[in-house]
Parts: C-alpha cells; sequence; structure tokens
C-alpha cells in the first residue's frame, strides 16, 4: 500500500500574505532527512532561515483517498547572526556631527547577539574562518564601545587572501543553567589585498581540529559493581548464616572410671571361652545372693514371697486331683451301670438277627414265583 500512497508536505507563512515557500515530497528512501530506508516512516528535512509563523501540511493521497493534517509552528530567530558591514558609512555618520575625520572605507565583520542571547549567562562569542585548505582560524572579537550586543573584528585580520567560511557560535546558560548554543548562518568571503596595510599585524590563532574522543570503556565499572555486590553479598549471607546458629557450650570428656572398664574386660574375657564348667561357682545359687541388688528394694522380700505363691499353688493342685478322684462306692456302681447297658444293648442284636433271618426265606418265594410266572 505505501508503494501506490504518496506523502507530501508544503510550508506556508501566516504572518504575511504568501505562497508556499516550500513544496517536497516525504521519502522513506534513506535519503533527503530520511534516516532508514524503508521502515515505515517517511521523512524530509527542511532549512527555513526567515524567522515568523507558519504552518505545515501534509498530504497523503492514494488511489481511493486523500488524507490532509495541518500544523501550526514558528521560527525562532537566530541567537546569533553574522554580516559583512562598511565602516565608513558610520564615520560619515560622526562627521555630520562635527567631525573633522574622514570616512575611510573598510570593511569589518559584525557579530550581533538577540535578545534572547542576552538574557543567557556566561556567554561567550567566537568567530571561525575556514579557507580553500580546510584550516580553522580563530578571529579576535572586540565589544562595541557602548558595550551593545555588537562584537566586530576587521576583514583584513585574516590571515591571507582567499575564500572562506565564516561562522559565529555562541554558549551560555539559560536561567535554569542548562547549556544553550547558537551558530549563524555560514558567510562566504573572498578576501583581495587593495593595498598593503602599514598597521602592525594582528595576531591570529589557528585552531586545530579536536580529535574524537575515544568512547570511555564501560566494562570494567561494570565488572567493579558485579565484583562490589558479589563481596557485600557474601558479607551478609556469612553475617545471618552466622546469627542463626545456635549457640554451643563445651562438653567436658566422659572418662568411664576403671571399675567398669575391668568389669566390661572381664566379662569380654568370659564370652570368648570356648567351654564351660558347670561347677563354676557362679552357678551355684550360693552365688545369687553375690548379686547387686537395687538400692531401696530388701534382698529377701522377693523370694519369701515366691516361696509363699508356690506353696499355694501346689497345695490347690492336691486338692483339685483329690476332687477327681472316685471313691470305692462310686467306683462299684459306675461298674454296674456299664453291665446293666451291655445288657441292654444285647436283644436289640438278637431282634435285629431274627429280622433279618425272616427276610431272606421271604424274599427267595417271591424270586421263584416270579420264575414260574
Amino acid at each position: 500500500m505505501t508503494e501506490v500512497t504518496r506523502y507530501a508536505f508544503q510550508i506556508t507563512p501566516t504572518d504575511r500574505v504568501s505562497e508556499p515557500i516550500i513544496r517536497e515530497l516525504l521519502n522513506d528512501d534513506g535519503k533527503h532527512g530520511d534516516k532508514i530506508a524503508r521502515d515505515g516512516i517517511f521523512s524530509g528535512e527542511v532549512t527555513i532561515e526567515d524567522p515568523g509563523e507558519y504552518r505545515l501540511r501534509v498530504i497523503a493521497r492514494g488511489p481511493t483517498f486523500e488524507r490532509v493534517q495541518e500544523l501550526p509552528f514558528r521560527v525562532k530567530p537566530r541567537l546569533v547572526t553574522l554580516e559583512v558591514v562598511n565602516v565608513e558609512s558610520d564615520l560619515a555618520v560622526e562627521a555630520a556631527h562635527g567631525h573633522t575625520e574622514a570616512g575611510a572605507s573598510e570593511e569589518y565583520f559584525r557579530v550581533e547577539l538577540s535578545p534572547e542571547a542576552v538574557a543567557l549567562r556566561k556567554v561567550h562569542v567566537e568567530l571561525l574562518a575556514i579557507d580553500e585548505h580546510r584550516k580553522r582560524y580563530k578571529l579576535p572579537l572586540t565589544q562595541s564601545k557602548d558595550r551593545s550586543i555588537r562584537f566586530e573584528v576587521p576583514v583584513k585580520n585574516l590571515p591571507h587572501d582567499g575564500e572562506y567560511e565564516l561562522t559565529a557560535i555562541l554558549t551560555g546558560e539559560d536561567k535554569r543553567r542548562r547549556k544553550v548554543r547558537g551558530v549563524s548562518k555560514t558567510l562566504h568571503y573572498n578576501r583581495i589585498t587593495k593595498e598593503i596595510d602599514e598597521e602592525e599585524p594582528v595576531e591570529v590563532v589557528v585552531v586545530k581540529e579536536k580529535e574524537p574522543e575515544k568512547p570511555t570503556p564501560w566494562w570494567p565499572f561494570a565488572l567493579l559493581v558485579t565484583l562490589a555486590n558479589a563481596g557485600l553479598g557474601a558479607f551478609c549471607f556469612m553475617k545471618l548464616k552466622r546469627e542463626d546458629l545456635p549457640e554451643t557450650e563445651e562438653v567436658e570428656e566422659y572418662v568411664p572410671p576403671q571399675e567398669l572398664l575391668d568389669a566390661i574386660a572381664e566379662l569380654e574375657a568370659k564370652c570368648q571361652t570356648d567351654e564351660i564348667d558347670i561347677d563354676d561357682p557362679i552357678f551355684s545359687d550360693d552365688s545369687l545372693a553375690d548379686l547387686p541388688v537395687r538400692k531401696g528394694a530388701p534382698r529377701t522380700a522377693a523370694p519369701e514371697e515366691s516361696a509363699a505363691a508356690t506353696e499355694d499353688h501346689a497345695e490347690e493342685g492336691e486338692q483339685q486331683e483329690e476332687a477327681q478322684e472316685p471313691t470305692g462306692e462310686e467306683s462299684q456302681q459306675a461298674d454296674s451301670d456299664e453291665t446293666s447297658d451291655e445288657q441292654a444293648e444285647e436283644p436289640d442284636g438278637t431282634a435285629e438277627s431274627e429280622k433279618t433271618g425272616t427276610e431272606e426265606p421271604q424274599a427267595e418265594e417271591d424270586e421263584e414265583q416270579e420264575k414260574e410266572q
């Protein structure tokens, strides 16, 4: 779409009746004031020397549409202006007021400050001249006698004949202490010597072009800041870690008594023996009396209670056995009951045998009858 659409602009003064002073196209080719080609931004560069009120009119035109936008703006006068003047006219005015000295024709470079520049602080004005060989010269300026906003220097102060490009430069500070810089319009001048000047030559200072300042490397500062931050972080971490650790108290080393060590050694020696002597006094009942007993508990109380308990259990067991054993009469009665039960069972057995004997002949008769039929 951008290849079909065209963008144009025109600038027209509004403080006077005039036709548009500039009519141009906006470009996207990286030329004519455009910085980057084909980035979608159309640009144009213009220079307006005359101060005043202006109106910018931008037009976008395509196959099916047309858009227009207007923007008013103001061009301020330059902070410093440069021109060539003939001092003869000024001397003629003085002669008209009663001065007898005739005016001699002599040209001067005059630098004049604007009212806005006069309000600046720490104002410094200089005049630079560049010859055909691109050498730069700084010409000394002198302020007018009336301490006005004008600075002048004779044309004869140029070092030699030839063509020059002169530019006046002003620097200063505003009320907010911001740096302000103004440059005059470049003046082209061709010096041709007509007469030999007998006056003392004025010293001209040759200005050497300043070499471009090398950019200060940034990586040493970044490395220094990184190391400082790392050291500070490590210090804070160690300090916090020390504060979080609980306070520890020194504990004296435990030293076991010699009696305990001897007992352990004796027990280890007994554990390493392969054969056990049953007749050893440690297996006898007498050795139980030598065993250590807890303090506060009598040694004889526990054995007496256990012996009394075992005797009680023994007596209860004998009583239960005596209750379970039958007497002589109970045994005889039990024998008679067993014989009566056997006699009662015998008639049942004979009855069953008789019944089976009668059933067998009847079965045989039935079979014979079936065969005869």
